[in-house]
């Protein structure tokens, strides 16, 4: 028979280890840092993570302070996030973003612009998409791992070291086996460095996985001003709300057709080749309201809208109105004419569109923006939502299409 023995401080340590840790004690780490990060001030990291599935690989900058004066109850984080992102394979991504709250404002360097959202209207934006893994609410929410506290299954991992530092590891469990997430907490200072999100799911598809967002080089209580974290517009950048709000002078248009319309950002011009291998270029549309949907035969949720553009087309047949598939990044060159013939949609499919997806900057598929008609863009409607797609798309044309109409009115009008 083998005999046990251990010192008090022996068990202590082996405690700590994981070796005969109890959920309350998984508790009283999370609970240990969930006071340091309520009383921190400021905080500095570089955040890099990995993602196997859907496949991500990102690293950013992030810099983070409280708000409001000390004392209050809430006091939220402001977080400014710099960094790039290749997400499953595509083109990398650059983003600068300032986020205070629900609100978020960042750079679009491809089109030149400053953007504000709010969390839930930007929910399906790339840049949303991306930077919101990087600030987990679980950590950087008003009440840090109050979610996690909750699960009745904590358990301790053993310590590992990351970017140096020592850490205790919280394992909490998914019921059902499918989703395991370790917190790795610093033994000294009780910041979190990593987080590791592994998953698992079986049946007629079999899915694992695993996502770890990594903390290298955290520092608190280092200088943060907000003018650090707020965002401004570089030089030869505009605000997307001030954009808006310059409708096209649609007046002046119909009276002096040939003049260039300046408020709003032109749509880059393209020439293509569609399936019966004639070319179309943006000029082509040039008097009509183009609806320019970029597309994919490889793309779910592409394909789920195209009915949609089918509508359009159908909608406004007779009208100034082309309903247009800008198809890219397909395998089969022959997928994209056989998608339009098998299913008698009226929009023309244009072929190769890659290079025109890139001048457009555009990130999320389907992307449908709407052209006026001296080439410039009067509106976008990213991502794809049954019905509410097609009545967005349907309410910039009819605007614009009123306004047109108003001003060849008012143009015949003063002609005499």
């Amino acid at each position: 028979m083998k005999m046990f023995r251990a010192t008090a401080a022996g068990v202590l340590v082996m405690l700590s280890q994981g070796a005969f840790a109890t959920p309350e004690e998984a508790r009283r780490v999370l609970q240990e840092s969930a006071e340091a990060i309520k009383n921190t001030e400021t905080i500095t990291a570089e955040v890099v993570r990995f993602a196997e599935l859907p496949a991500e690989d990102t690293t950013a900058d992030l810099m983070a302070r409280r708000t409001g004066e000390r004392g209050d109850e809430l006091r939220p984080w402001a977080f400014r996030i710099t960094g790039s992102a290749r997400p499953g394979g595509r083109d990398e991504m650059v983003f600068d973003v300032y986020r205070l709250s629900d609100t978020l404002r960042w750079i679009d360097h491809d089109r030149k612009l400053v953007r504000d959202r709010t969390e839930r209207t930007a929910r399906r934006d790339p840049e949303q998409f991306l930077t919101s893994p990087l600030i987990p609410a679980d950590i950087f929410g008003p009440e840090p791992f109050a979610r996690v506290l909750q699960a009745e299954d904590l358990s301790m991992g053993e310590r590992r070291t990351v970017d140096g530092v020592e850490c205790d590891v919280v394992v909490m469990p998914v019921p059902g086996g499918i989703r395991r997430t370790k917190f790795y907490i610093g033994v000294d200072d009780r910041m979190p460095r990593r987080v590791e999100d592994a998953f698992s799911v079986t049946g007629e598809i079999n899915i694992s996985g695993s996502i770890t967002t990594t903390y290298r080089n955290l520092a608190t209580g280092t200088e943060v001003s907000m003018s650090r974290l707020e965002i401004s517009a570089p030089d030869g950048y505009r605000d997307e709300a001030e954009l808006r709000a310059q409708r096209p002078d649609l007046n002046r248009a119909a009276e002096e057709p040939g003049e260039e319309v300046d408020q709003v950002r032109r749509a880059p011009a393209f020439t293509l080749s569609d399936i019966h291998g004639d070319d179309v270029s943006l000029e082509d549309l040039r008097g009509r309201v183009g609806v320019l949907m970029f597309f994919g035969t490889w793309a779910p949720p592409a394909v789920r809208a195209a009915p949609d553009l089918d509508r359009i087309a159908r909608h406004y047949e007779g009208k100034p109105v082309e309903a247009v598939a800008m198809s890219f990044r397909e395998r089969d060159p022959n997928a994209p004419k056989r998608f339009v013939e098998d299913n008698d949609y009226k929009f023309r499919m244009l072929l190769e569109a890659d290079q025109v997806r890139r001048d457009y900057g555009v990130r999320v598929f389907p992307t449908f923006v709407i052209v006026g008609f001296q080439g410039e863009i009067i509106g976008t409607v990213d991502s794809y939502r049954e019905n509410e797609t097609y009545n967005n798309i349907r309410s910039i044309i009819d605007e614009y299409l009123e306004r047109a109409e108003g001003g060849q009115s008012d143009a015949e009008a003063a002609g005499g």
